[in-house]
């Protein structure tokens, strides 16, 4: 029985272990077909993509218990992701691989994929995320390296070599040469990566590709490129790896494409080209001239790499082959058939984006669009849209050339805006943002470790200081000490604070440690020293720049105020001709009742016209003396300041109850501000006008093309057709018959000049140059519905759109300009220059642009000349690829103004692709493709970066140095340490912090308008910090300026009886002498400020209320030292500085003013000028009408013909009166609004001007003309504006000059002032007779045409109208035997002057 169960034991055991033996040999066969298949899978990656996928999935099947095989499969997985780059199924795989396995290499493998996919959607922050895990992981498994077997040896050996080649591409495409060098060259050539056939191939054609080789010319390495390129092309070709196939084949395609290249090529390396020749190239007729040949094989190469791309199954790869095929045709001058492979390669994207994101209905990628935003803009904004921002880039950019040289600008524009926009998405500094986060963890880590020794040795220096408050010696040395440093202090200002120290010392040599913390208290001082010398030049230029601007307002002020005058002097003239008019209708009438006297009639009606027409003769004339003076101040501006002035203003708006809209906008138009203001307030104000109560009225702006198009929109009565045709097609037209006869509305409308005055701005614009053709006036309207009404003006640029992206870099970019110590004017000079190349852009003018930046290049040459490195003295900058000087200028660390550099390079590209000169445009786009990558990383990154390390080393340190620290503490605590010495440095460290902290208070409050909330801290500051030295309950200060003008009292804490203490403050204030009341505890000290050896001023008083405490001696010395700074301070920021922050205010409110003045003047100028234009074009064909209707009515026989023809004589005599009164009443309105400022007018001085003027002018036009005056001292002053006096001298003396006879050998000229009835009559004697005296009576008739005179009168008219028609009076007459005379009366002022000034 026994023995049974033994068998039968013995045979279940066997049973089992064969069925173990059976199960782990399938086990070990499972694996060994996961590693084949995975094998396999590798293997096909770069056969055929398909196999590849069938093979991994065949593995991830067979390996459910084999976790590092699966993990493997998936990586195989990822990699055909990449290949098709599906992101979103890539990262599946990733996540799976990182929930699924610990294998550190397989997890490495997935990182290495994962920096793939990113690479090749451009997010360079997370590649380099994936990069520094990778690198982490690396690190730990070298660790560990002993430990692994053989299978993962290798694959962590391919692990390795695929992450540097994968960085190193990633460097090349963000043209980082130099780290792509750094990174492959860590790549043994003779090491594993020659095991791994594939990666072998992958390491040639990336060297070949990238040309990735140090210390070589040109030749030797496009040399040595070619050759590493032939070997991945043979070696993929007799493996069958058609990927590398294709790919090389495209890149030698692109290597030879260069003229030169081929040429080197051929040279060096004949019997490969003839191999390549005869591999790829048909032996026809055509191939047989050498040149013909070449392209010949140019071309079978690109498409023997588009056959093998199409073979290997991947979309985007064949994309990417039909780009390169673009770029031969292109280059053969076949722009039709490369537009064709563009737009093929555009279409393979496409199909790939359909493909990945099934759901999306587009649009999709086309050649040109006419939407605001385009495709490939949206798919990079979308965050679950992965696409191929770099190959998009390259595409845009051949775009742009091809249909350049297509002749379709506009087309040619599109692609190139979209190319510039692409740039921004690869820039290269999202690495150092990914190194800097990843350093701030390991700092944080570190952070923690300090806090906590740092806890340790505050607990240390607890027990330290409680044992050394046992002892209780004093030192009446050191208190000495201090006495003497104190008077040191107090007096501080007077000498170098380093020399009267020294002196101080002396004294005491053995205390060598004290004078080292009594410089340290000095140290503050010192330092705010520097930053206020700075604050006060800063102070001094703001000055002197308000001043400049107020003075050139201020002659802008009186030109606007002449030409004002001479507007209101033309307003006379208009005016003079109603006055005909009404008499013509007068006769009119009286013609209508009582035929007879019909000849002498007729006579009298043409005899007025004549008049008319003579006087319109006379305005047309000296309108178009003007015509050429458009005084507009073009700049360029946001609109978004006018709209934000134009919302503060909507009271009317919300009075009517009316909804004002004005939207955000981002839009800069080029025009004049102030016009453009008045134009949108105008539009919006006839808006609210014909708006009824609870509608709406919106104010927007938006770009259209090359301008910005602003329009006023709201929901009123609207127009109708007829009504908006009338408004836009006449110049004037009566506004009453215009929207709804409502009472409310007809009451509020005006007269149809605001939009008159619109036109015309308008109208003005398009006649200063080509850029300003855009702009444009129209209206939309629908009756009943509303209308809007909008304009559009030019865009205003930022310089270039590359240049606004580089500016919001901000920190990022590497212009130094202003730091050089040149001469400003070169660089100024290539400033305008780059403008001038700009704008020969915009208006077509391409060769003057490249003539332009080439010009621009010599000046920056010359500037930066003195500069520049030995190694860079001959890297100058040129147009074409004989000068590449600012990579070795950037390489070479030379601060330059590379944003200028780089506009210039686009600028130049964008005329060489206008002009079809490729290799310019090739050779400047690239140079403005890599110096934009470089200026465009952010270099404050690697500061930061730089930063963050050096903490670490700094935290490191200081952890070990805490720890010592700690140590010697626990020792000195067994040591015997005077509390003296103790109380006495931490007292003075007190101080130190209470000066530091009012130094740095009045850094950030630097302006007058913040002395309150200044004060408030500084007497927080002292209060808190006093009460760490000794107990206090409060502080309270009295401020008084230098003329002892009281600032105010100030209090923080408690102070008890406020009102004693502030009589004390006073007392003290005036005594200028310490007091302590012993009855409050309270003691007062005098801010004493030292200016030099002999001036001593007190800036108020310092109250210190202790409460029930009682001071030591050393205690005091320590307040008086924080008295003495504060007295400091007060003076210097409070005093000293509040008086310039006072003068610099009071001066930018006189250059506001002066600008206000000067905006003023301009616009009514501006709308006077419309209206008298409007005057010249619409009224002066009617006088010639009447004249002609006369006429007919003459030659008319019988009674009621005549009769008839007087009837339309009335009615047109009634129409030109009705138009003559409506503009009249226009100009009326504006001449309501006088401008001018009537002053006190010192005649000595004024005639000093007229006689200085008079003198240049006499010596520049060599008239024989002797000058005197009769008015030196008399003190007399006149009532009037100076403009207008000085301009009323002028024009009266070079009216006088321009009529002397040629034949004059000597005249004399004499200016006399005297005071007469009230007025200063003012003379100007000639020696000769200008006039006969029959001339006399008519000269200042309006008639005459003497506009000068004109002008005078206007002038003595107005001085009468603002003196209350006092009596002014102007006239010339001639004296028998001494000459001519011309005088006039300007009212006399009551103030006298001074004579002795």
């Amino acid at each position: 029985m026994l023995a049974a169960c033994v068998v039968i034991l013995l045979c279940i055991a066997g049973w089992a272990l064969c069925t173990y033996d059976h199960a782990s040999q399938m086990r070990g066969r499972n694996r060994q077909l996961v590693d084949s298949l995975n094998d396999l899978s590798y293997d096909y990656c770069y056969r055929q993509l398909d196999s590849a996928s069938a093979y991994a999935h065949k593995a991830v099947k067979y390996a459910q218990d084999y976790n590092t095989g699966l993990c493997e499969a998936l990586n195989n997985l990822m990699y055909v992701s990449y290949h098709r780059m599906n992101y979103e199924e890539g990262y599946k795989y990733y996540r799976t691989i990182q929930e699924t396995t610990k294998n550190q290499i397989q997890l490495l493998i997935s990182e290495v994929n994962m920096m793939k996919l990113c690479q090749q959607t451009s997010e360079n922050r997370l590649f380099f995320d994936y990069y520094n895990k990778a690198l982490q992981r690396m690190k730990r498994i070298t660790e560990e390296y002993g430990t692994l077997d053989e299978r993962n040896k290798k694959n962590f050996a391919y692990a390795q070599i695929e992450f540097h080649l994968t960085a190193a591409s990633n460097y090349y495409f963000l043209m980082q040469t130099s780290q792509a060098i750094n990174e492959i060259n860590l790549i043994s050539e003779e090491g594993d990566v020659r095991s791994d056939l594939i990666q072998w191939i992958y390491y040639c054609y990336l060297r070949g590709l990238g040309r990735l080789f140090e210390g070589l010319t040109y030749d030797e390495r496009i040399l040595k490129s070619f050759d590493y390129l032939m070997i991945a092309h043979q070696t993929s070709l007799q493996y069958h790896y058609v990927f590398f196939e294709t790919r090389s084949l495209k890149a030698l395609a692109t290597m030879l494409d260069n003229d030169y290249n081929f040429t080197l090529i051929k040279r060096e390396r004949p019997h490969v080209i003839t191999y390549l020749e005869n591999a790829y190239v048909n032996d026809d007729d055509e191939t047989e001239q050498e040149g013909k040949r070449n392209k010949a094989l140019i071309l079978a190469l690109v498409d023997e790499s588009l056959k093998q791309s199409k073979i290997y199954n991947c979309i985007l790869l064949t994309g990417r082959t039909y780009h390169a095929l673009g770029c031969v045709r292109f280059n053969r001058g076949e722009y039709g058939l490369a537009l064709d492979a563009f737009e093929t390669s555009l279409s393979y994207i496409n199909l790939h984006h359909r493909q990945c994101y099934p759901d999306d209905p587009g649009p999709f990628l086309s050649l040109y669009s006419n939407d605001s935003v385009a495709v490939e803009m949206k798919w990079i904004a979308n965050p679950h849209i992965k696409t191929l921002p770099i190959m998009l880039a390259a595409l845009r950019e051949r775009l742009s050339a091809t249909f350049s040289a297509l002749d379709d600008k506009q087309k040619s524009d599109y692609n190139r805006n979209l190319y510039l926009d692409l740039l921004e998405i690869a820039r290269q500094d999202k690495s150092l943002e990914s190194k800097y986060e990843h350093q701030k963890q390991n700092n944080s880590l570190l952070m923690t470790i300090m806090l906590v020794v740092t806890v340790i040795m505050t607990v240390a220096w607890i027990s330290l200081f409680l044992f050394t408050r046992l002892w209780k010696k004093r030192n009446n040395i050191r208190i000495k000490l201090l006495n003497s440093l104190h008077d040191w202090f107090s007096k501080m200002p007077e000498m170098s604070p380093e020399q009267r120290l020294e002196e101080v010392i002396s004294d005491y040599p053995w205390m060598k440690r004290e004078k080292k913390i009594m410089q340290a208290m000095l140290l503050p001082y010192t330092d705010w020293i520097e930053k206020n010398r700075t604050l006060t030049a800063e102070i001094s230029d703001d000055m002197e720049q308000i001043r400049e601007d107020r003075l050139l307002s201020e002659y802008r002020i009186e030109d606007n105020k002449r030409k004002n005058i001479s507007k209101r002097a033309k307003v006379t003239l208009v005016n003079s001709i109603m006055p005909y008019v009404d008499r013509i209708l007068n006769e009119v009438h009286r013609i209508q009742k009582d035929s007879n006297n019909l000849p002498q009639r007729l006579a009298y009606i043409e005899e007025i016209t004549d008049k008319i027409n003579a006087c319109n003769d006379v305005l047309t004339q000296w309108i178009q003396m003007h015509r050429g003076e458009v005084n507009l101040a073009i700049e360029t501006f946001s609109l978004q300041q006018l709209f934000d002035i134009i919302k503060k203003g909507n009271y009317n708006f919300a009075q009517k109850n009316i909804e004002l809209q004005i939207r955000p906008t981002a839009c800069w138009v080029k025009a004049d501000k102030a016009l453009t203001l008045f134009m949108i307030n105008t539009l919006a104000d006839n808006a609210r006008k014909f708006t009824p109560s609870g509608g709406q009225v919106i104010i927007e702006a938006h770009e259209e093309g090359a301008a910005v198009e602003i329009s006023v929109t709201d929901t009123g009565c609207g127009l109708t057709e007829d009504e908006r045709s009338l408004i836009l097609s006449s110049k004037i037209y009566d506004a009453s018959l215009i929207g709804e006869k409502d009472g409310q509305i007809q009451k509020e409308k005006g007269h149809g000049f605001g939009l008159m005055n619109c036109k015309g701005i308008i109208e003005k614009y398009k006649k200063l140059n080509k850029i300003f053709e855009v702009c444009s006036f129209d209206i939309q309207s629908q009756k009943g519905k509303g209308s809007r009404f909008f304009f559009r003006l030019p865009k205003g640029d930022h310089i270039l759109k590359m240049l606004v992206i580089l500016l919001l870099l901000g920190g990022g970019n590497r212009s130094f300009a202003g730091e050089h110590k040149h001469d400003d004017a070169l660089l100024n000079k290539a400033i305008q220059l780059a403008d001038s190349v700009y704008f020969s852009n915009i208006e077509g003018e391409h060769d003057k642009a490249i003539e332009y930046a080439d010009s621009a290049f010599n000046c920056i040459n010359e500037y930066y000349k003195e500069s520049l490195p030995p190694s860079c003295r001959n890297k100058r900058l040129n147009l074409s690829d004989n000068g590449s000087g600012e990579r070795e200028w950037w390489n070479a660390g030379v601060k330059a103004d590379y944003n200028l550099i780089m506009a210039l390079r686009n600028e130049v590209a964008v005329a060489a692709l206008a002009l079809h000169l490729w290799d310019l445009y090739t050779y400047n786009n690239i140079q403005y493709t890599y110096m934009y990558r470089l200026n465009s990383q952010n270099y404050q990154l690697e500061a930061d970066l730089i930063n963050a390390i050096r903490m670490q080393k700094n935290m490191n340190i200081g952890v070990v140095l805490m720890l010592i620290t700690i140590l010697i503490l626990v020792i000195l605590i067994y040591i015997i340490y005077f509390r003296r010495r103790m109380m006495f440095r931490f007292n003075v460290m007190q101080v130190l912090d209470i000066n530091r902290s009012i130094f740095e208070s009045a850094d950030h409050y630097n302006r007058q308008t913040q002395i309150d909330l200044l004060i408030k801290e500084w007497l927080e500051t002292v209060r808190k910090g006093i009460n760490e030295i000794h107990e206090i309950e409060g502080v309270a200060l009295l401020l008084y300026k230098e003329n002892e003008e009281c600032i105010g009292i100030y209090q923080e804490g408690t102070i008890q009886r406020l009102e004693l203490t502030k009589t004390l403050m006073r007392n003290v204030y005036r005594n200028r002498t310490a007091f302590y009341d012993e009855m409050i505890n309270t003691k007062v000290y005098p801010l004493l400020f030292h200016k030099n050896t002999d001036e001593m001023v007190c800036v108020g008083s310092l109250a210190i209320n202790y409460g029930k405490y009682q001071q030591s001696r050393t205690e005091v010395i320590f307040e008086e030292f924080v008295v003495s700074y504060l007295a400091i301070m007060v003076y210097e920021v409070i005093v000293k500085h509040g008086y310039q922050w006072e003068m610099l205010e009071m001066e930018n409110d006189e250059k506001q003013r002066a600008l206000y003045e000067e905006t003023r003047l301009r616009i009514q100028n501006q709308i006077m000028d419309n209206c008298l234009s409007t005057i010249k074009h619409e009224a002066m064909y009617y006088p010639s009408r009447i004249k002609q209707i006369v006429k007919r009515i003459r030659e008319t026989d019988s009674t009621e013909g005549a009769m008839n023809k007087i009837g339309t004589l009335n009615e047109l005599a009634e129409y030109y009166k009705e138009i003559y009164m409506l503009l009249a009443s226009q100009l009326e309105r504006q001449l309501s609004f006088i401008y001018f400022k009537f002053t006190d007018v010192n005649v000595d001085r004024l005639t000093e001007r007229w006689l200085k003027r008079t003198q240049k002018y006499i010596a520049r036009k060599k008239l024989p003309v002797l000058l005197e005056t009769e008015t030196t001292l008399t003190g007399l002053s006149v009532n009037s504006d100076e403009v207008l006096a000085d301009y009323l001298l002028e024009n009266i003396t070079m009216d006088c000059l321009s009529r002397l006879p040629k034949d004059e050998h000597s005249v004399g000229m004499k200016l006399s002032a005297v005071s007469e009835d009230g007025f200063v009559k003012f003379s100007l004697y000639l020696s000769i007779e200008l006039y006969r005296q029959t001339e006399l009576s008519e000269l200042f008739d309006s008639e005459q045409g003497n506009y000068a005179l004109l002008i005078c009168k206007e002038i003595i008219r107005m001085h009468d109208k603002l003196n209350n028609y006092c009596g002014c009076r102007i006239n010339m007459e001639t004296i028998p035997e001494r000459g001519t005379c011309i005088w006039f009366t300007i009212p006399q002022s009551e103030k006298k002057y001074d004579k002795t000034i």
